[in-house]
């Protein structure tokens, strides 16, 4: 079942099945020519994405992991 709600500001925070995120920003690899279909998700945008599917922060780790796997960060 989706989730029913989260809170966020700038990054996700807690959804209604008690995920929660905390955040520290660090730095990451930018180049001008970014492979196309490739480096589309920052960390704000997967804590979102995150909150929105997952119930655990086990089911959130995955997630994340395909997702940059799949889409790179």
């Amino acid at each position: 079942m989706p989730c029913r709600a989260y809170l966020d500001g700038n990054y996700g925070i807690v959804n209604d099945y008690g995920l929660m995120f905390g955040e520290c920003t660090d730095s990451t690899k930018v180049t001008n020519n970014p492979e196309p279909r490739k480096r589309i998700f920052y960390s704000s945008e997967l804590s979102i994405v995150a909150l929105e599917r997952c119930h655990t922060a086990r089911e959130a780790i995955q997630l994340i992991g395909e997702l940059i796997e799949t889409y790179g960060y």
